[in-house]
């Protein structure tokens, strides 16, 4: 209800489903703060480094 409420005081949105293998990094990152508690944002702390192969690979197949 809440997402709801947001997107209705938007004049454009779109809502995509992407299946995980596609957006696979972000599941990854989304793990690792739930489930290893990175609380801290990676924005501010930098990329560690299973992220940072994660990001050569992804290019590499683009």
């Amino acid at each position: 209800m809440e997402i709801k409420t947001a997107l209705s005081n938007m004049h454009e949105w779109e809502l995509e489903v992407v299946s995980r293998k596609s957006n696979m990094i972000t599941f990854l990152i989304a793990r690792s703060v739930t489930m290893d508690m990175r609380l801290q944002s990676y924005v501010a702390r930098g990329e560690v480094a299973w992220l940072r192969g994660l990001f050569a690979e992804e290019r590499l197949t683009c």
